[in-house]
Parts: C-alpha cells; structure tokens; sequence
C-alpha cells in the first residue's frame, strides 16, 4: 500500500510540474538563487565573484515562454570576490564605475527555442 501511494504522489507532482498557469511571474531570494560569475585570469587561475544585493525577475505572460522576459537589476558595490582590494578595483573606474553607476541592469529582449542537448 505505501509504495502505490508514493508512485501516486510521485506521479501527481510529474504532471503538475508540466502544466503551467497562461501568466506566471518568479521572482529571485537570497535564500534559493545566487547571481555570480567565474573569470579566468591569465589562462591560469579561475576565480569567482557574486552580487549580494541584487533582483531577478522572469514574466511570463502566456502559455509558453515565447514572449518572457528576464530583468535583473544588481547594486555594483554589492561584488564580492573574496579578496577586498580585487573588490574595489572591480567596483573602480576600470571596471563598474561604482560611483557612475552604481546598478548593473539587464533586460532580456527575446526567448529561442533550442533543441534539448543529448546527456553525455
């Protein structure tokens, strides 16, 4: 009996988890998402950085994602690499201009459907 009613419910989620409501807009939390990013340095070292302070937003207004639009918006001064003095170099005229512009914005202009690649 229990494993007839955990392939229900299993079998329940599957198909609800395919059906999407026609308008539907997600927004992002600190607590589930992060928005970073990896350079690599001199093709030899990696390194890695995120905002703290930042906002991303999918609309979805139909059925499918053929007129979604993705917004972010991420506070400059909020970089984060781990390492202060990389982080004011990066928040500095050589790169954000911090003080210029203080916001790094993003606004998606379209959504293309890709063939799904094969898993390897």
């Amino acid at each position: 009996m229990f494993k007839f009613k955990a392939i229900t419910v299993v079998a329940a989620i599957a198909m609800m988890s395919f059906a999407l409501p026609m308008a539907s807009t997600w927004k992002s939390d600190s607590v589930h998402s992060r928005f970073g990013f990896s350079v690599t340095h001199m093709s030899i070292a990696t390194f890695n950085g995120s905002f703290k302070d930042y906002k991303i937003t999918l609309t979805n207004p139909g059925a499918d994602f053929a007129d979604a639009t993705v917004e972010l918006t991420a506070e400059v001064k909020s970089i984060n690499t781990d390492n202060q003095m990389r982080d004011e170099h990066l928040q500095g005229a050589d790169f954000f201009d911090a003080a210029k512009f203080p916001q790094l914005t993003f606004k998606s202009t379209s959504f293309k459907r890709q063939a799904p690649r094969p898993i390897k």
